[in-house]
C-alpha cells in the first residue's frame, strides 16, 4: 500500500513538475508577443515623437548628457521611420535600427553622432529599444 501511494504522489509531483514549466512557457510567449501598431500608424506617431523631441533640441545646450540623448532618440527613432518605410515590419525596424549605432549602416547618422561626441553603448541601446517598444505597441 505504501509503494502505491509513493508512486502515485511521484506522478503527481512530475505532472505538477510539467504542468508549472508549460505555464512559464506560454507566460513567456505571451509577454513576447507583444502587439506591435500598424505600419502606418507607427510612422505618424514617430513623426510626431521625432518633432517633440526636436523641438526640445533647441532648448538644450549641445555636447551636455540631456542634449545626447535626445539626439540619440532622434536618430535611433529616424532609422525605425526609414526602415519601415523600406518595408520591413515594426517589430524588426526598432531591431534593426539599432545597428545605427554601429556606425556601418548609415553615413550621415554616424557623421552627425562624430559632430556631437555621442555614443550610444550597449546598456543606452537596450534602454533606447525598449523606450521604443513602449511607443510601438498597443
Amino acid at each position: 500500500m505504501k509503494r502505491t501511494f509513493a508512486k502515485q504522489g511521484l506522478l503527481s509531483l512530475v505532472a505538477g513538475f510539467f504542468l508549472f514549466g508549460f505555464l512559464l512557457l506560454s507566460a513567456n510567449r505571451a509577454e513576447a508577443q507583444a502587439s506591435w501598431m500598424q505600419p502606418d500608424q507607427a510612422k505618424q506617431v514617430l513623426l510626431s515623437e521625432v518633432n517633440t523631441i526636436t523641438g526640445d533640441l533647441q532648448a538644450l545646450t549641445p555636447g551636455t548628457p540631456d542634449y545626447k540623448d535626445k539626439l540619440a532618440h532622434v536618430i535611433y527613432y529616424r532609422t525605425i521611420y526609414n526602415n519601415i518605410q523600406g518595408g520591413l515590419t515594426v517589430e524588426n525596424s526598432t531591431t534593426e535600427a539599432l545597428t545605427v549605432f554601429s556606425g556601418n549602416t548609415n553615413p550621415r547618422a554616424t557623421q552627425i553622432m562624430v559632430d556631437a561626441g555621442l555614443t550610444v553603448n550597449k546598456a543606452a541601446g537596450q534602454l533606447l529599444y525598449n523606450q521604443a517598444v513602449g511607443l510601438l505597441t498597443l
